[in-house]
């Protein structure tokens, strides 16, 4: 089943959502959070994947 999943919306409570980010990311999904945990270093993370990875990340911030 994981493999006919192209993409995940993550949509836990706040503090879950930079763990289950990297880990849509590292099975290779493209992925739609909102907020990853409140904190620019992980922001900074998830920004720093490579291009090479072919997941699409759209970051929410409101």
């Amino acid at each position: 089943m994981a493999n006919e999943i192209d993409a995940v919306m993550i949509s836990t409570p706040d503090h879950t959502h930079f763990a289950a980010t990297m880990h849509a990311i590292q099975l290779g999904k493209h992925v739609f959070v909102e907020k990853p945990e409140n904190s620019i270093n992980n922001y900074y993370a998830i920004n720093s994947i490579p291009f090479s990875t072919l997941s699409i990340i759209h970051l929410l911030y409101t």
